[in-house]
């Protein structure tokens, strides 16, 4: 149960839901824990042989069942009591705890202060008392040592001695489903889905965009970095064009990290690039010695690999050479010397 009020608590926090959605979320909350409570409680108490559950929590040190039990503040120390005194139903009472939440939400019979349990109790005489303590399921142990002496000294005997382990009711209080809470993981397993969805779509996933260090792996060639200028470190996106065998390094500007300050294509051996609408050439130049060029866009490049062909409208200055079997296509907007200088710092 816990699971799904935490989750639903989660959505109430962090959803733009109008407040009337808040609220029939906090109603849905309020009703798994009335039908638990009317439900299996009962039954739960019933057949693990335990006429009173007391539940102690202390300020900022709460039980993992605060919020199965309805939250609520407690100042100092406070108890949730439940007691079968026959019947149809589970009698609850919150000794201590209070607030809107706990006090609103119609699922405890009995408010009174944390000072009434030994006459609570002792008008009840309850033969065993359950307490949440527990060598083996963590929510059935959220009583310290400290807090258990504490109820021994307040209880006192006979009652202190009738203490036994609510572990059993703990697990089948939490593990038993009502209605409520099977609409509850409907709608919670709904929302996962839609947010799943979302976090595969191409609205959050840029298809082939990866580390540095994956296009290094999957490239099947050695990529080759820039080293100057010297404040250019790497670069701040990549993407690996698995079908035309390319890789493309983009820089960004520091101070726009909107706006692309360089990139860098590097193309392997088994890609190759057919150029239309023929861009300007504006000069031809040489980068270590090798032939390139110096060109000015647009021009239409484009891409071809097995089964794929990439159309790409290019701008601007673009430095273009190769080097043994791979084909460099840098484009900046800095100047021809410059550009050269840049790629013969390729490391």
């Amino acid at each position: 149960m816990r699971t799904v009020l935490a989750a639903l608590a989660l959505l109430v926090a962090v959803s733009p839901a109008s407040a009337q959605e808040a609220r029939r979320r906090w109603e849905l909350q309020r009703q798994i824990r009335l039908d638990k409570f009317e439900q299996v409680l009962p039954q739960a108490m019933r057949a693990n042989g335990i006429d009173m559950w007391i539940v102690a929590v202390k300020e900022n040190h709460i039980d993992p069942l605060w919020e199965d039990l309805g939250r609520g503040y407690v100042s100092g120390i406070g108890y949730y009591v439940f007691t079968d005194r026959g019947g149809e139903r589970i009698e609850r009472a919150a000794l201590g705890p209070s607030g809107y939440l706990v006090e609103q939400a119609g699922a405890y019979d009995v408010f009174a202060a944390a000072a009434t349990l030994p006459a609570f109790v002792k008008e009840r005489n309850p033969r065993r008392i359950g307490v949440n303590m527990s060598e083996e399921i963590g929510p059935a142990d959220g009583l310290s040592h400290t807090m258990y002496q504490h109820l021994v000294k307040t209880l006192g005997e006979p009652y202190a001695s009738r203490l036994v382990s609510a572990e059993r009711v703990v697990a089948d209080f939490r593990s038993r489903r009502v209605a409520a809470e099977i609409v509850a993981f409907g709608e919670a397993a709904g929302i996962a889905i839609q947010l799943t969805e979302r976090a595969l779509s191409n609205e959050v996933i840029t298809v082939g965009r990866t580390t540095l260090e994956d296009a290094r792996q999957k490239a099947g060639f050695s990529l080759r970095l820039p080293s100057y200028p010297l404040d250019l470190g790497l670069p701040n996106v990549v993407y690996h064009q698995e079908e035309a065998n390319m890789v493309i390094l983009v820089w960004l500007e520091p101070a726009d990290p909107e706006k692309v300050r360089l990139s860098l294509h590097e193309l392997g051996p088994d890609s190759f690039v057919i150029k239309k609408m023929n861009p300007t050439v504006v000069r031809e130049t040489t980068v270590d010695g090798k032939y390139a060029l110096w060109t000015s866009g647009p021009y239409l490049l484009e891409i071809k690999g097995k089964d794929y062909k990439l159309l790409r409208l290019v701008d601007g200055h673009t430095l273009i050479w190769q080097m043994g079997t791979i084909t460099y296509r840098l484009e900046t907007g800095l100047s021809l010397e410059e550009a050269v200088r840049m790629a013969e710092s390729l490391q």
